[in-house]
């Protein structure tokens, strides 16, 4: 199902839905910047293990990807962690 909102596609897919020789992780959205896709993972608590969100940047490589969680703002140098009080600071990168 893909819904707009402000101009970004917000694209979820159905979780029971799997397609030969296609990433075969969970990523919870994929949101279309102006250049890019922008993969998101949305984690509710601390725990901050974000594989498949790993997995589908080793294997695509995105130019950003996000990962939301009850941890503070970090950068890294594959992933910047955006705390879920502070979500509307995703459209820096929507932006982008």
């Amino acid at each position: 199902m893909i819904s707009f909102h402000k101009n970004v596609a917000y694209v979820n897919f159905d979780s029971n839905a799997r397609m030969e020789n296609v990433f075969d992780g969970e990523i919870d959205f994929l949101v279309q910047g102006k250049i890019s896709v922008i993969p998101i993972e949305v984690k509710a608590e601390e725990n901050l293990r974000a594989k498949s969100l790993r997995a589908f940047c080793d294997k695509y490589n995105p130019d950003y990807a996000v990962r939301t969680s009850m941890s503070d703002y970090r950068e890294q140098d594959w992933m910047t962690n955006i705390p879920l009080y502070n979500i509307d600071r995703i459209t820096t990168f929507t932006s982008r």
